[in-house]
């Protein structure tokens, strides 16, 4: 039977980032301050289908498998998607590596305080300052197992085993979510990836999909793909500008 899971959609605003200088991970790094704010829309970006073959180039059937999974709907776009102007979100840069994202809807406003712990030309990682503790249980099929390996940068963590008597549950972690932003042609870019993973045999199928998730594809997952695998993928982005 098929299996669906979904991560909340994140439609943020981005505060500006100037240049000090820095060192970071052996290699001289501008050191980043000031905020940046994100455009009004999310850009479209190339939809991508993979099987144990390679590449699908056939567009049509790449759309002809989504138009099956009509939950699926806004999970993946081929033009841009303009934002809500009730929605938005500001990353100040403190000095000392410390981010903030402050995020606006109608109804709420959160903020969050990350450090950068990783940075080169292409892209910033950024984790939360406070860890979070999860149950983990052992993947239920393939599609989960793939899924878990869909995101570029994983956030550190420490997990201990738990007695099998709390269910389905089997390893207790303690880790810091992370968050990517991106850079390229002179700007800073929030990406959202979105990706469903369908897993097929003998026995059934099943299948994973996220969408929105501030991170980047792990291509190194296109070779771990067998027969009755299928990969759909997109980074979408949002630009961000001087505020």
């Amino acid at each position: 039977m098929a299996r669906l899971m979904n991560q909340r959609f994140y439609v943020l605003l981005l505060g500006s980032i100037f240049l000090n200088s820095c060192s970071k991970d052996k290699e001289a790094q501008p050191a980043l301050t000031g905020s940046l704010q994100a455009e009004s829309v999310i850009r479209a970006a190339d939809i991508r289908m993979y099987t144990s073959a390679g590449q699908v180039n056939n567009q049509a059937l790449v759309d002809k498998f989504l138009a099956r999974r009509q939950n699926l709907a806004n999970y993946f776009s081929r033009v841009d998607v303009p934002i809500p102007a009730t929605y938005s979100l500001t990353l100040a840069f403190r000095g000392n590596d410390r981010v903030t994202w402050l995020s606006k809807s109608a109804t709420s406003a959160d903020s969050v305080l990350t450090e950068i712990t990783s940075q080169s030309p292409q892209r910033l990682v950024l984790a939360h300052m406070d860890s979070v503790n999860i149950l983990r249980g052992a993947p239920q099929n393939r599609a989960e197992q793939l899924s878990a390996l869909m995101e570029a940068e994983q956030p550190g963590q420490r997990c201990h085993n738990v007695p099998a008597a709390s269910g389905t549950y089997s390893q207790y972690c303690r880790m810091r979510p992370v968050r990517v932003i991106t850079r390229h042609d002179g700007k800073f870019f929030l990406p959202q990836l979105s990706w469903l993973i369908q897993s097929s045999s003998a026995y059934g199928s099943a299948y994973w999909a996220y969408s929105g998730v501030q991170n980047t594809f792990n291509t190194a997952i296109i070779s771990q793909l067998v027969v009755g695998d299928t990969l759909v993928v997109q980074v979408r982005e949002i630009a961000f500008s001087k505020k």
